[in-house]
């Protein structure tokens, strides 16, 4: 699945992951005098909670790895993603014509973009990703614009409160 998306962080990735409950942390140590660093998954509940013992990404291919996903990210870094733009106005629509966090987040998953958001333990918005299954592209707000930032949604939905 990692190669069918474009992504530009390990964050983002988490991000596209915890649509299927699954999360991935980078991890090193050493072994036998040599530094080593590689990638475990975990399975997570529908609140992104751990509920497994972590997986080597090893289990399920090279493909899974951290060298095959840092590949990945360097290309997403590379390619100028003509659907930035697209993406980029479908959310500020939903953004101007939605009245809640929920109905952004319905609006947009009915055009195919699903939303991931982080908050902290007191509820404010710390990150906030878009995930375009349409291009097939995961991209944090604030790549897109300033005014897409978690920051600024957080402000947003606060004041609904």
């Amino acid at each position: 699945m990692p190669q069918a998306y474009s992504f530009q962080s390990i964050g983002a990735y988490n991000a596209l992951l915890s649509q299927f409950n699954i999360s991935v942390e980078e991890i090193s140590g050493e072994l036998h005098g040599k530094i080593r660093k590689g990638m475990v998954y975990f399975a997570t509940d529908k609140n992104g909670k751990k509920i497994s013992s972590p997986f080597k990404s090893s289990l399920f291919g090279k493909q899974a790895g951290l060298e095959n996903i840092q590949v990945l990210i360097e290309k997403s870094k590379m390619k100028n993603n003509p659907s930035k733009l697209i993406l980029k106005r479908t959310i500020e629509t939903a953004l101007n014509t939605s009245k809640s966090e929920a109905s952004f987040k319905t609006q947009l998953l009915e055009q195919g973009i699903a939303t991931v958001i982080r908050k902290n333990n007191e509820g404010r918005i710390y990150g906030i990703t878009f995930i375009d299954h349409n291009s097939k592209s995961v991209w944090n707000g604030s790549q897109l614009s300033k005014e897409l930032s978690a920051n600024a949604f957080n402000k947003l939905w606060r004041s609904e409160e």
